[in-house]
Formats: C-alpha cells, sequence, structure tokens
C-alpha cells in the first residue's frame, strides 16, 4: 500500500472521520468542524486513517488516532502521527498531551512518556476530552515536541546537526528542505574531522537564528547570541564530559579506522541520540528564560 496519500482534511462533512473513530471505538460525540484539525490518510479516494489535533494556546491535545481494520500493522498509525506532531512543531506548540485507556505502549514507542493527569496545563484540562468524555481511569501521556522531532529526524539517518537544528528553524519559518540542506555539512564534528559535535552545532546555528544580529552595530543580539552559546556548551558539558565529537566517542585520533570502529560498536546508534536529545532540551530550555 505505497498509494495512499496524507493530507489536511478541509471538509465540513465530519461524517467519514466520526464512522473511522466509532469503527475504532474511540470517543466521536463533540468532533464539530471547526474545533479539530484532521490529517487524514486516504487511498483511492477513500479515507483509511485519521488523527486529530485540538490547539490550546502553546499546548497541543492529539486525539483520534485511528486506522481502519483492513489496513492496520502497516506503519500507517506512525504516519498520521508525524504529520500531526509536524503541524504542530510549525504552529509554534510546545507540548501535546493525549488521554488513551488501551495504547499506552504504542504510544510509549512513540516517544511519549506517563505523567500526572494533574500534572497538564489547565487549559487542557478543561477540554471535553479530559474534563468530561475519557474516563477518570484513562491513561495521562505528554509529548515534547522539539527532543521528539530531532530524535525521530536522526533515526532516520539524518545527521546530528541536521536534527537538532530543523525543530527551531522550522519553527522560526525556514522551510523544512532549506533546513536540512544548510545543515548537512556539519555531521560528524565537521565532516568526520571529529571537531565540535554536530548536534551542539545545529543548536548553536539555532540560537543565532533566533537571537542573532542582522546589522553590525547590534552588540547586544550579539553578546546576547554569545551568553545563551557559552552556557549551552558548559550545560552539555556538565552532562556529556565535552563538546568534541571524537572525544564523546571516546575515538583515540581522526583515522578512518576510528571511524571504523565506531560504525562497527555502534556508537552512532549508542551515543548520538543522547547528544541529539540533551542538546535540544538543553537549548529549548535556555530560550525559555
Amino acid at each position: 500500500m505505497n498509494s495512499f496519500v496524507i493530507v489536511q482534511y478541509s471538509k465540513s462533512d465530519l461524517l467519514p472521520i466520526i464512522q473511522l473513530l466509532k469503527e475504532n471505538n474511540l470517543p466521536s460525540s463533540d468532533i464539530e468542524a471547526g474545533k479539530q484539525v484532521f490529517f487524514v490518510a486516504e487511498y483511492n479516494d477513500t479515507i483509511i486513517g485519521c488523527i486529530g489535533i485540538e490547539e490550546y494556546n502553546s499546548f497541543g491535545l492529539i486525539r483520534s488516532l485511528a486506522v481502519t481494520k483492513s489496513k492496520k500493522n502497516l506503519g500507517l498509525g506512525k504516519k498520521l502521527h508525524t504529520r500531526a506532531i509536524e503541524n504542530c512543531i510549525v504552529k509554534g506548540l510546545k507540548k501535546t498531551y493525549l488521554l488513551t485507556s488501551t495504547a499506552d505502549n504504542y504510544f510509549e514507542l512513540l516517544g511519549w512518556k506517563q505523567i500526572k493527569r494533574a500534572d497538564v496545563p489547565s487549559i487542557i484540562q478543561s477540554s471535553k476530552e479530559f474534563s468530561s468524555i475519557c474516563p477518570s481511569t484513562a491513561i495521562c501521556m505528554e509529548l515534547s515536541l522539539f527532543p521528539y522531532i530531532a530524535g525521530k529526524l536522526f533515526s532516520e539517518g539524518f545527521n546530528c546537526a541536521q536534527s537538532t537544528f530543523y525543530p527551531f528553524a522550522v519553527r522560526s519559518g525556514i522551510l523544512p528542505e532549506a533546513a536540512l540542506k544548510l545543515t548537512t555539512g556539519f555531521g560528524s564534528g565537521m565532516v568526520y574531522r571529529g571537531e565540535t559535535c554536530g548536534a551542539v552545532t545545529g543548536v548553536m546555528m539555532a540560537i543565532g537564528l533566533i537571537y542573532g544580529r542582522s546589522e553590525a552595530n547590534d552588540y547586544d543580539s550579539k553578546d546576547k547570541t554569545y551568553m545563551l552559546i557559552k552556557e549551552m556548551y558548559k550545560r552539555f558539558c556538565n552532562k556529556h564530559g565535552s563538546i568534541v565529537c571524537k572525544e564523546l566517542l571516546k575515538l583515540e585520533n581522526n583515522s578512518p579506522e576510528s571511524w571504523d570502529r565506531a560504525n562497527s560498536e555502534g556508537l552512532f546508534e549508542t551515543h548520538c541520540p543522547l547528544f541529539v536529545k540533551d542538546a535540544v532540551i538543553i537549548t529549548e530550555e535556555l530560550l525559555k528564560k
């Protein structure tokens, strides 16, 4: 099944989505045109999957992830989930939440974590999904968007700089393709030189994009950018001991043999995802201040 497409649903008739939700035993009583943004998977002009988003200020509520029974176990749910999360990032949302009674293990595999219902922002708790539709026994889950999308990109084969720069860049209005192309040359410590870790380089560029100067005499922006990057260095080093790629991977030198060893020992799979995740989390914390 390679010919399906995922698109934003723009019709006012929500009956096909409601029928799909009922088929999957999911709530549909509060589904209303304009209240939720839906993305649907279409195959031969038929909706075979859907996912909904409700926006509450800077937070999102993910709901109504459903796939028709004949198309389950083909990875369609994950593709719908990714499309919804990317939309949340473009809209500038910080975190997303959901309630589930049966699919907590599935969502944990996608990067979500269980949290206490009382820890959810009050504006999300006021939604019908939280306040009246889902039972009190439903499991509450949270997803921080930037670490998720950065980790996903890295797992797909993009380098560490591409992965960490991308979410900040897209939220700032840079086209996704441009964000990925711009950072292609910064992986593996500057093209296998083992120098500054690409995960760090990516967030350095992100800080510059957000706070950097565009006029030569704008020294305040320059100072702020430098200050934030220095603090990011400090926090990253406190956690991992260095910002230098070959030191982080404990390579003896920069020889092809050292990189071959890193590959054979799976260091890019065991170490680098942590660097990507932590670089993004640290930078998010700094930018909040």
